[in-house]
């Protein structure tokens, strides 16, 4: 199915997603082959103004040379600023180990982003159009893809803008043939090495003799699944005001308890936390793991565990080694938090919670703040001078994965612990009735 007026359709299209204002800078993302042509032809005619940006990865020798100068010459011929990168021998060589296409794409953006935070251009224009969609869509439906795989490409995303989006191939090729736009073949397209390559060669060009619809079908199966995963997240966002909480570094899912009595749970938890990468089966061992307080779960960004009847999440984090040595009344600051210790003459009528206040003993200089490791102990208040494990106190007190890997201990000079912070004090630092001077000793977690 093709347009006849293939500029008439993509200023409609601009229009109508609000892609970009008529006044607007544009940075148009060139490599010289048909599609991204055919953009820049298209909206410099349109009357938009535009630059362009071109990149050469030097791996297919004459080849990419003659791209560069196509893209040159055009810009050139119709006075558009050129902004060119040719990679060094270097990153020539990084883009060669691994995934060469997606090390390609880090490339490119990074590039882009340099481009336009050293200038006032908003958006940068890709060449993507209908056929990249369909491909895409059986793409990641044959490798097995969720719904967030199947959605379509986006119109708009970031400063990314792609203008041709509903546009055929067919009414792009025949746009370059009427007026005579000149691009390159890039002979790698034609290689059935890459699986993108054989679905457009191939897959879609045998379905199209069949249905000649294929493309606009396939997109529109794409644009359907966009439109109901919107749905979805709408829903779901709702779902998280009742189920998710925010405290400091954690992000709190629960209680699990009742989450599982909802009718969807499994699923409605995992798109409540998928952004934290965990995937599907690793949310449901969650949900069935109420019984194992302190259970862990680990995604490539982030940690989760199960704590009072809850999912805690927090990023991954190597857990703070800092030693800070105090030497008189002040506020420092720790790597998971900031302790005040000032001097003062009066007691409070009321106790605030992370704050305690100590006799002021000029022994116990100078201080020390660290976080607590195995083997320390403590003599807390009301024991009698008794020692008690930290790691006890922590398991009585029913501390979180999380809250025993921030815990913080408060040390005199002598190595001995003054305060378990936030939750016990020593026997050696207590005050009584004939103390006039007092320390107090307020922390506060890292927000």
């Amino acid at each position: 199915i093709t347009h006849m007026s293939l500029p008439s359709d993509v200023r409609k299209f601009i229009q109508k997603e609000e892609l970009f204002l008529d006044t607007a800078t544009l940075l148009c993302a060139v490599s010289g082959g048909r599609d991204s042509m055919v953009m820049i032809d298209l909206l410099r005619t349109l009357g938009y103004k535009i630059e362009v940006a071109h990149i050469n990865y030097m791996l297919r020798g004459d080849e990419s040379i003659q791209d560069e100068a196509l893209v040159a010459k055009y810009s050139a011929v119709h006075n558009l600023t050129l902004h060119t990168k040719a990679l060094s021998s270097k990153e020539v060589e990084h883009l060669q180990e691994g995934n060469l296409q997606k090390k390609a794409r880090d490339l490119r953006y990074t590039w882009f982003n340099d481009l336009i935070s050293n200038s006032k251009i908003k958006h940068v224009c890709i060449g993507h159009h209908k056929g990249d969609v369909a491909e895409t869509f059986l793409l990641h439906a044959l490798r097995g893809a969720g719904s967030n795989g199947l959605r379509s490409i986006q119109h708009s995303a970031g400063y990314i803008r792609r203008p041709l989006l509903n546009s055929h191939p067919k009414d792009i090729e025949k746009y370059a043939s009427d007026n005579n736009v000149i691009y390159r073949h890039d002979q790698s397209n034609f290689s059935d090495k890459y699986d993108r390559n054989f679905i457009r060669n191939h897959t879609i060009n045998s379905l199209q003799k069949r249905w000649p619809s294929t493309i606009d079908k396939l997109a529109d199966a794409s644009a359907n699944v966009s439109n109901e995963l919107n749905l979805l997240n709408h829903f779901v966002n709702q779902e998280k005001l009742k189920w998710i909480s925010k405290g400091g570094l954690e992000t709190k899912l629960g209680p699990i308890s009742h989450l599982s009595n909802h009718k969807h749970s499994n699923t409605l938890s995992y798109h409540m936390i998928n952004e934290f990468g965990f995937n599907h089966d690793t949310v449901v061992h969650m949900l069935s793991s109420t019984s194992t307080q302190g259970a862990i779960f680990y995604s490539e960004s982030h940690i989760a565990c199960i704590h009072d009847d809850h999912i805690l999440i927090r990023k991954k984090f190597e857990r703070s080694t800092d030693v800070i040595t105090i030497s008189s009344p002040q506020e420092v600051n720790h790597a998971v938090g900031s302790l005040n210790i000032s001097k003062v003459d009066t007691l409070p009528a009321k106790k605030a919670s992370h704050v305690e206040w100590i006799k002021l003993d000029s022994s116990k200089w100078p201080m020390t703040l660290r976080t607590w490791k195995e083997g320390d102990k403590i003599k807390p208040l009301g024991m009698g001078g008794k020692s008690k494990k930290v790691s006890d106190i922590l398991i009585d007190q029913k501390a979180s994965f999380f809250e025993k890997e921030d815990q913080l201990v408060l040390l005199d000079k002598s190595d001995e612990i003054i305060w378990l912070v936030g939750r016990k004090l020593s026997e050696s630092v207590k005050y009584n009735s004939e103390t006039k001077e007092y320390l107090k000793l307020e922390y506060i977690p890292l927000a």
